[in-house]
Parts: structure tokens; C-alpha cells; sequence
């Protein structure tokens, strides 16, 4: 019943697919926005000019070498153009988002081991997380990049370690960050080999740390890979004298700690019932009252807070120019409304960590939570341009980790009519989310600066 359910799902969302990517391209026929740069590099590939390379391209040529082999595959069977706009856009539409969509079923039955109902149901959800969901119709890195970390991630958790690194060297041919994720990796694959039990408090953080480190001989054993693979990249790093290839005077590192907020704030919003619903935030509000030592930490981290808003924010020049992109409105319309309004958010922003942690605590242990945390702040705060795009990977391995809960109500099954209600207000609501766009991209395009057909789009 279960591969019935599953075999009918995907064949009603390739169906799907492929009549809005066809629609899609009829309607969006030329490149668009960053696509002129891929689609322009893999025409290149597919025409075995390798040494034809767009300075404007920052990331490594994962995504050109997927349409190459593509291209080869389809070349054994007839003279079909593989290169064509439409062509490459599909290797997202029908390779990488149902790819990632797979392995988040995987991913949630390995990592939760509920009913496989549940985890259906939430793999759905997630695939449709609308800022994913909307780049799987376009020639993006996004797609691929998400893909090859979910993969990454899901044969660690299968203990299955050369083949996770591989997966992580792919996971870098798409975005040079997600070498950040290949070390996460090592950290989860780490704990769960020792079997580290759940730590919860200073104390027992600091036992699981010196039980880590009693055992580095023995991980090393199993994780060389991986550490080929990050020393490798340490060392392209160095040579390179940045993480980017191309580009670079638009994209220098900064210190831009908000982006910390921005992500909180986003992940509790897209899936806001779990994490912003009325008795959690009732509990926040009462959290400082409760003892003095609550009062004096939650002082602290306002104060540390509005410190990092008012040192460290930054509005790349792309995010004030380009009215393209969804962040424009965000930024116009909210941030820049009044110059209280960032610093009005404190709170929004505290509550927002401070549920995301509440929530994975019930799931995961608080050296996982700290190198998770890390991790994000890692691969978050250097950049310098506000991009919803540069949330999806943390996005969804946040919510992978605190599983199918997220809409399941405390005491009720996992089908009951109430879990179930909760859970299709999520799905409308991402529904309704990705309609919305993709209708404002297809439907509402405008006239830009330039003069040329400009569309909204994350």
C-alpha cells in the first residue's frame, strides 16, 4: 500500500512538473536573471570548451558537469539538443528536486523512524518548502547543491562514510560552502559512532567532549575521507585567497552576525505553528519572570543582541538596487521603515533562536545543537547579500532534525484529525506560497531600470 501511495505521488508530481516547466518555458524563454551566467558556462561544457570560464561565475562547475554527462547519456541515443535552455532547466525539474525529495523520506524514516505515513507526509511538506520548491524550475545551483547535502547527510546517518565524502565533494562542485556541511558530517557521524548519549547540560558536555577526543584515533580511521576532502578544500582556500572563484569584489566576507536573525526569524515562520504557536510563545514571555538567572541571561542577550544590529548589519548594494528579488521588498518596506524597526525586532529574533533550540533540544543533544549552530553561523555570516536562497540547506536540515513533530500535536496520534489539521494548514499555506510566486514570476512581469522585462522572484 505504502509503494502504492509513494509510486502515485510521484507520478502526479512529475505530471505537475513537467506542465508548469513547460508552460515555464514557454513563457520564460531566454535566460533569466543568473541564468545567462550557467546557461552560458554549460554551453560551453556541452561544446568540451573547458577552458572557456565567465569571470561572474563564483562557484565550482558541479552543475555544468552534471549537464555534460547528461548530454553524453542522451548523445548514445539519438542527436536531441540537451543543451538547449529547456534542456537544462530539467535536470533540476526531474533529477534534483525529486532526488531531494527521496532522500528527505529517507532521511526522516532513518533519523525518526516513525510511521512511514508520517514520513511521506512530511517529505512532501519539505518538498515544497517554497524558496526549494521554486528553483527546481530554473538553471540555478540551488537544486543540485541541496541534493548532493541531503545525500551527504543521509549516508552519514546510514554509517555509510566513503560514500558520504563523495557525495560531499559533489556537494562542493555546486557551492563551495557546502564544504561547511561535509565537516557537520563528520561531527554527526562522529557522535553516532561513539554513541554519544544526550547531553543536556555543561557538565555533561564536557564529558562528551573528552569522550570525543579519547576516541580520535579510532574516528580518524573512519572519517580520513572527509579530511582529505576539507584539507583539500583548506588548501584551494588558501590558494585562492577566498572561497569564490569569480566575482569577488561582489562578494567579500563580512562579519554580518543578523544574518543569525534573519535565519532564525525565517525558519520559524516557515513552519510557524510548531515553532511560533501561542502556548510557546506564552512560555518565552514567562521564561525571564520565572527565576533571576533567567532575568539576568535574557538582559544579556537583548543587550548582545541590539550591539551585533547596530555594529554588524550590512545592505549589500544588490539587496537596495535590485527589485527583482523578494529581500528588496523586505528590506524597503520593513528594515528600512523607521531606523527603530531592526532593533524592534530583538525580541522577534530572541524568541525565534530560542524556540529553534527549544525544538531541536527534544531531538538532539547539545554538542549536535552547537555544532549545528556553528555550522549555520559559518556558512551565514560572511556573506554580505541578504539571499533567501543561502537559507535552504540549513532550513531543511534544521527541520529534518525536529522531524515530523513540527505539525504533530503533544499527546494526540499521528493521524489524529486535530495532527491532521494542523499539518494541512502548513501544506496550504506552502501551497499557497508557491502559487503566489510562481503566478507573480510568469504573470506580473515589469519593466526594469535597465529597460529590459524584469520578473519578482525570490
Amino acid at each position: 500500500m505504502e509503494k502504492s501511495i509513494v509510486l502515485a505521488l510521484v507520478l502526479a508530481s512529475l505530471l505537475y512538473a513537467y506542465r508548469l516547466a513547460g508552460f515555464l518555458n514557454r513563457t520564460v524563454d531566454t535566460p533569466y536573471m543568473d541564468e545567462p551566467f550557467h546557461v552560458g558556462q554549460a554551453r560551453h561544457y556541452c561544446a568540451h570548451e573547458f577552458s572557456q570560464w565567465d569571470p561572474k561565475i563564483t562557484t565550482f562547475p558541479g552543475l555544468y558537469l552534471v549537464s555534460l554527462l547528461l548530454k553524453s547519456a542522451v548523445g548514445l541515443f539519438g542527436s536531441l539538443d540537451a543543451c538547449n535552455l529547456a534542456a537544462l532547466r530539467a535536470v533540476n525539474t526531474y533529477l534534483f528536486g525529486p532526488g531531494s525529495f527521496f532522500i528527505m523520506y529517507d532521511i526522516v524514516r532513518v533519523r525518526h523512524n516513525p510511521d512511514s505515513t508520517v514520513s511521506l507526509m512530511y517529505a512532501v511538506l519539505l518538498g515544497l518548502f517554497p524558496v526549494h520548491f521554486f528553483f527546481h524550475f530554473l538553471y540555478y545551483t540551488d537544486s543540485g547543491s541541496t541534493f548532493f547535502v541531503l545525500l551527504m547527510y543521509l549516508l552519514t546517518l546510514k554509517q555509510a562514510h566513503k560514500a558520504a565524502a563523495l557525495a560531499g565533494i559533489a556537494a562542493i562542485l555546486f557551492r563551495q560552502t557546502n564544504a561547511i556541511w561535509l565537516a557537520f558530517c563528520v561531527v554527526e557521524g562522529s557522535l553516532r559512532a561513539v554513541g554519544m548519549p544526550q547531553s543536556r547540560s555543561i557538565r555533561e558536555l564536557w564529558l562528551s567532549f573528552k569522550v570525543l577526543f579519547s576516541q580520535i584515533p579510532v574516528l580518524l580511521t573512519v572519517f580520513w575521507p572527509h579530511i582529505s576532502v576539507l584539507l583539500s578544500f583548506a588548501a584551494f582556500v588558501v590558494f585562492n585567497r577566498g572561497i569564490v572563484i569569480g566575482d569577488k569584489a561582489n562578494h567579500q566576507p563580512v562579519a554580518h552576525i543578523p544574518q543569525l536573525f534573519y535565519f532564525s526569524l525565517f525558519s520559524c515562520v516557515g513552519l510557524g505553528l510548531s515553532t511560533a504557536s501561542p502556548s510557546r510563545i506564552y512560555e518565552f514571555i514567562k521564561l525571564p519572570l520565572c527565576s533571576l538567572r533567567n532575568l539576568i541571561l535574557t538582559v544579556l542577550a537583548t543587550a548582545l543582541v541590539l550591539l551585533a544590529i547596530h555594529k554588524f548589519s550590512y545592505a549589500h548594494p544588490f539587496l537596495l538596487a535590485d527589485n527583482r528579488h523578494y529581500p528588496f521588498y523586505v528590506w524597503k518596506n520593513i528594515m528600512r521603515r523607521h531606523p527603530i524597526v531592526p532593533y524592534a525586532l530583538a525580541p522577534v529574533y530572541l524568541f525565534s533562536m530560542w524556540s529553534i533550540n527549544r525544538s531541536l533540544a527534544e531531538k538532539t543533544s547539545l554538542l549536535w545543537r552547537i555544532a549545528f549552530f556553528a555550522c549555520v553561523a559559518i556558512v551565514l555570516v560572511p556573506a554580505h547579500l541578504l539571499e533567501f536562497r543561502y537559507f535552504i540547506v540549513p532550513f531543511l536540515l534544521l527541520h529534518l532534525n525536529v522531524g515530523p513533530s513540527c505539525f504533530l500535536l503533544s499527546g494526540q496520534p499521528p493521524l489524529a484529525s486535530r495532527s491532521l489539521l494542523n499539518y494541512g494548514i502548513h501544506l496550504l499555506g506552502f501551497i499557497a506560497v508557491n502559487v503566489a510566486t510562481i503566478f507573480l514570476f510568469l504573470f506580473k512581469p515589469f519593466i526594469g531600470p535597465d529597460g529590459n522585462t524584469a520578473r519578482f522572484m525570490w
